[in-house]
């Protein structure tokens, strides 16, 4: 079980991918607030204030987040269910400060939806829950509006619609790539050989247990972790022998020969297969 648990590679390049946008996004947002701050902030110390929330987000789960460790202790949905929290949070104040209801940047808010599916992708109550956070936060701004007509209702019923679409649809994608992560799972577990898959920045995103045994290295402390901060660690030596040829990073099929020896001598061949066609394999 603990293996198990230890393979839910997904989340990290999920992370990371929201990471990279939380970047672009702020960045957008400080040049529109710089550049046409008095047009489109009503509450400049707000928006600036939430602006500033965002970049330590950013610095936050870039930096000092272990996501690696999180995942190993068990904390990855806690901490991850933090983060869209904060998310909520300084959208929430930027949709404020940029005019409420009728902000411009109403539709950040539907960001947060898809983070919580895609990072929440085999837990059931998160994303209806984030949906209702997100419909809840569209009816207070709509009741703190001068209006009280019938065009505000139908505004505030449209956007609520969009929320309920936009968390469908994000939970049939996530309920999707789960099903078929758990089925890649099951047939890499029970494999015979050895395996592990790197991505493009040589960190581990798979490992069945079959190849922890003969490295000697959990799978639990594989995930996650660059491979060669994994070949170098003392008392791997055996795990550095069987990735030699990961480790130069080859962009063809390469196979060779490992000899182990121990209480009983192993004579192994080795694939390592490059991911993705061109250049620069995928992993």
């Amino acid at each position: 079980m603990e293996d198990h648990a230890a393979e839910r590679h997904l989340e990290f390049g999920l992370i990371r991918q929201a990471d990279k946008i939380r970047v672009v996004l702020v960045f957008f947002l400080i040049a529109v607030s710089l550049t046409a701050g008095e047009v489109i902030l009503t509450i400049p110390s707000l928006g600036y204030t939430a602006l500033a929330l965002a970049a330590l987000v950013c610095v936050w789960s870039l930096f000092f987040l272990r996501w690696d460790e999180l995942l190993l202790h068990g904390r990855l949905p806690l901490a991850v269910a933090l983060l869209t929290l904060f998310d909520l949070g300084w959208m929430t104040m930027y949709v404020v400060a940029s005019g409420g209801f009728t902000s411009p940047f109403w539709a950040l808010l539907l960001l947060v939806l898809v983070f919580a599916g895609a990072f929440f992708s085999d837990a059931s109550w998160a994303l209806p829950l984030t949906a209702a956070l997100v419909a809840a936060v569209y009816g207070l701004l709509a009741g703190a509006t001068s209006r009280a007509d019938l065009g505000l209702v139908w505004d505030l019923v449209g956007r609520v619609l969009v929320v309920v679409c936009a968390g469908w649809f994000t939970w049939g994608l996530a309920s999707v790539l789960e099903r078929e992560r758990q089925a890649n799972q099951r047939i890499v577990r029970h494999l015979t050989e050895g395996v592990l898959l790197l991505n493009a920045e040589g960190r581990v995103l798979l490992a069945n247990p079959q190849l922890g045994s003969l490295g000697g290295v959990p799978v639990r402390e594989m995930v996650g972790k660059s491979v060669k901060e994994l070949c170098t660690a003392p008392g791997n030596a055996v795990l550095r022998k069987l990735l030699a040829d990961a480790l130069q990073r080859p962009t063809r099929f390469v196979t060779s020969e490992v000899v182990l020896e121990g209480k009983q001598t192993y004579d192994l061949r080795c694939a390592t297969v490059p991911c993705g066609g061109g250049e620069r394999p995928l992993g």
